[in-house]
């Protein structure tokens, strides 16, 4: 009989129990509502017409704006939470002593790590799922599809399982948390400017070789395992034609990220596969760093 990994049973438990999950959960949807209240307040002043405020129509400029705001809001909690959620996950065990019970259970060293990311990655993605009625209200006004919702947070997941690994990684290597979580938003801060920088100049030297003849088409590998430029390819491609929210590439360019010359770009496949595979190398060398007691068969 199958048995769930009893590591992601409680990390799920222990995380939801008590009142820190809920009033987290809270202040996210405040957050949220708050934003969301204050464009609307804005953009409803600024459509004044001598005094009298008139309502919006479905497809107005403010609601084209929330798509992107909620987009970049989740992702920007994400970015911020996955992390320091990671970081704890073996660095913890360390300062409570718990490290060597854990290791000398029946569980090998991968069901360990595993358990500890996927547990973080359930309460990351319940967060996601708590802020769908938002993108629910856009969906029903017409303003995106529910593929382009799918895509959004199939993105996000994949960034998440992404951050909370490279915590996890940088939580077996090191003894305290702190310093575990440090680590980690330098080094996910240090990947997303290395491959913004280095694939500007992989497209500074493209065009010179090019003779400064654009190729729209042309976009540098690693712009396409940038998280952020993933989450603009999403935006890009459900906006209106006359709205597109084009990107200015540092080369005094501006290039659309979708349909260029006819062609559909995507990013999703190189992310994804990118991610992936990043994801399950620190996996594996965490599970090596934490040195579990080896197991003997006694025939």
């Amino acid at each position: 009989m199958y048995r769930l990994n009893p590591v992601f049973i409680n990390g799920v438990k222990s995380r939801m129990r008590g009142l820190r999950a809920p009033v987290l959960m809270v202040i996210y949807l405040a957050i949220i509502l708050v934003l969301i209240s204050a464009i609307y307040t804005m953009s409803n002043a600024s459509g004044n017409y001598y005094g009298v405020s008139r309502p919006f129509p479905e497809r107005s400029t403010m609601l084209t704006s929330l798509y992107p705001f909620l987009a970049f809001i989740s992702f920007g909690v994400i970015a911020l939470m996955a992390p320091a959620m990671g970081a704890g996950a073996i660095a913890s065990e360390r300062e409570k002593q718990t490290l060597d019970l854990l290791i000398s259970s029946r569980l090998n060293a991968i069901d360990i790590i595993m358990g500890k990311v996927f547990s973080i990655l359930v309460f990351i993605c319940f967060l996601l799922f708590i802020s769908s009625p938002f993108f629910a209200v856009l969906y029903t006004l017409g303003r995106i599809s529910i593929l382009d919702i799918v895509k959004l947070f199939f993105v996000l997941v994949i960034t998440s399982y992404g951050c909370v690994s490279v915590a996890v990684f940088f939580s077996s290597l090191m003894k305290k948390t702190a310093i575990a979580a440090i680590l980690t938003y330098v080094f996910l801060v240090l990947m997303m400017l290395v491959t913004l920088i280095v694939g500007a100049i992989m497209l500074a030297r493209y065009e010179m070789r090019m003779n400064y003849n654009y190729d729209l088409t042309y976009i540098p590998f690693l712009w396409k395992i940038n998280p952020v430029f993933s989450v603009l390819e999403l935006l890009s491609a459900v906006s209106d034609s006359a709205n597109r929210r084009d990107m200015y590439y540092g080369m005094g360019y501006y290039y659309s990220m979708s349909d260029m010359n006819g062609l559909q770009i995507s990013f999703l496949p190189y992310y994804t596969i990118f991610m992936t595979c990043m994801s399950a190398f620190f996996n594996i060398f965490s599970a090596i760093l934490i040195k579990p007691v080896q197991k003997f068969k006694i025939t």
